[in-house]
């Protein structure tokens, strides 16, 4: 196997990084992509499939769906050749000035350039499992950004993944000025609650009695953090699917129920259904919930990603691969089987 390096030697790697990468590569402005062979490829999985290819002495070596993401812009894709070495060759991120025509061409294909699994509220695990899924199932899943700083509690003692019946929503802010970002709260000066007791006619005072009688309990203040009234575990975001497709626009969360997601996903980050399934989406008592919700992060049968931060990116998507669009006026309200 040409230039792929043997997995014993994963770590001599990952120590040489700092002097193999090429400053070139730290600047801002547009990511072009992946590079392989000198040519760009928009995701991670692309550009691994494409650096199977190359470093195999045969050309048919194969991509494992495992990488080692070696900082921002480097990462090592782990490959097996015809003859079954293992090798894992360095690919490296290209980034162009902001008024770069290659740039803006690469990054106009897929709405905007994907940011890292833990910038969108998951980790690596989570992502390489819905590329995973998507690519053996031959199916579009797409998953709506969770809070980024939930993220470091994924599967730690003492935390769990907020329930369906939690209708809290997590702190923002910066985790390091603040110890609470990331866990679900029920503030009564947050907009965001009081916009949701607004929308269903409901007082703070009867929403705290209805999490109590979920068996939650609200903290004091300032953070007025809910935890679970008998195990004392406080909460971090779920992961909220927009919708899963196959490739005629069919929607298909009962092949794919949370019980067949969460076993491989690093907790049980999915709690509910798709939102594009949710009865309630487009009507008045969904408040901030209602329609649809970017940024959303689309994951393709052939391992490329979509990043749509705003509905009209969405909707464009929809069109463009034939999705239905359950936000359309008059959309029914039962979308999912």
């Amino acid at each position: 196997m040409k230039r792929a390096r043997s997995m014993a030697g994963a770590a001599t790697v990952a120590a040489l990084l700092a002097l193999t990468a090429s400053p070139t590569f730290a600047g801002t402005g547009k990511v072009i992509g992946w590079e392989v062979d000198g040519k760009h490829y928009r995701t991670e999985i692309e550009a691994c499939l494409a650096a199977a290819r190359y470093n195999s002495s045969t050309g048919k070596g194969v991509f494992t769906g495992k990488f080692e993401r070696q900082g921002e812009d480097m990462i090592m894709c782990e490959i097996r050749d015809v003859d079954g070495s293992v090798g894992m060759p360095q690919v490296q991120r290209v980034w162009g000035p902001a008024d770069d025509p290659q740039a803006a061409s690469a990054t106009a294909a897929i709405g905007e350039a994907v940011p890292l699994p833990n910038e969108r509220g998951m980790t690596d695990i989570d992502d390489v499992v819905f590329r995973g899924l998507a690519m053996n199932q031959k199916l579009i899943f797409i998953a709506r950004e969770s809070n980024p700083a939930a993220v470091r509690f994924t599967n730690k003692p003492g935390y769990a993944p907020k329930p369906e019946k939690l209708k809290a929503k997590t702190i923002q802010g910066d985790p390091a000025a603040d110890p609470n970002v990331g866990l679900a709260a029920a503030n009564p000066a947050d907009k965001r609650l009081q916009n949701m007791l607004s929308a269903v006619g409901q007082s703070y005072a009867d929403y705290v009695k209805q999490l109590e009688a979920d068996k939650f309990v609200v903290g004091p203040a300032p953070a007025y953090l809910v935890m679970h009234k008998v195990t004392g575990e406080k909460f971090y975001s779920d992961i909220d699917l927009h919708g899963i497709y196959d490739l005629r626009g069919r929607p298909q969360w009962d092949l794919f129920r949370a019980s067949v997601l969460n076993v491989r996903l690093k907790d049980r980050l999915i709690q509910h259904g798709p939102h594009n399934c949710w009865e309630k989406r487009n009507a008045p008592e969904a408040g901030l919930n209602g329609g649809p919700q970017p940024p959303v992060t689309v994951y393709m049968p052939d391992g490329t990603l979509f990043y749509l931060r705003t509905d009209k990116q969405m909707q464009a998507f929809y069109a463009k691969h034939k999705l239905p669009w359950p936000y359309a006026k008059g959309a029914k309200a039962r979308w999912c089987n």
